[in-house]
């Protein structure tokens, strides 16, 4: 694996930045990365959340030696407005270039996701997988008959 330093990993985030025609950040929808030894955790914040509610977990990884990459969902953590012009498919993507990121400078990759960024990280890992998933609080069947209808 390469290696690489502070300025390359915090180079990653612009690829997380509003895009345009989204507002700016709300505090706590900046995507975050901490870099670390040869082992990288990719972290997806949930639905409406923001990369702020990973951001602990993160430190925690990286005072552990791990290098982490908290990305930021396109449409979230800016204007709630903005879910409205993305889709699923906006969202796979952001964790799909996350994932290579990581792939590309640590020798393995985790991938560990909260509520919808689980859903995400699942659905990466049935793409390409991972050296290991941590799935929190992700729905994985909802039983509700009004569903149909949506």
């Amino acid at each position: 694996m390469a290696p690489f330093g502070v300025e390359e990993i915090q180079g990653w985030l612009d690829l997380w930045a509003p895009r345009p025609g989204e507002g700016p950040l709300r505090p706590g929808g900046e995507p975050f990365a901490f870099a670390g030894g040869p082992i990288g955790v990719l972290l997806v914040h949930g639905f409406t959340g923001a990369p702020q509610e990973m951001r602990g977990l993160g430190r925690f990884l990286a005072e552990n030696g791990m290098t982490v990459l908290g990305i930021r969902l396109p449409g979230h953590g800016t204007r709630p407005e903005d879910l409205e012009r993305v889709t699923w498919r906006d969202w796979v993507e952001a964790v799909a270039r996350g994932a290579d990121l990581l792939r590309g400078r640590c020798a393995r990759v985790f991938l560990c996701g909260l509520s919808l960024g689980g859903l995400l990280v699942l659905y990466e890992a049935t793409r390409r997988p991972p050296d290991g998933l941590i799935v929190m609080a992700s729905p994985y069947r909802i039983q509700d008959v009004r569903l149909r209808f949506l």
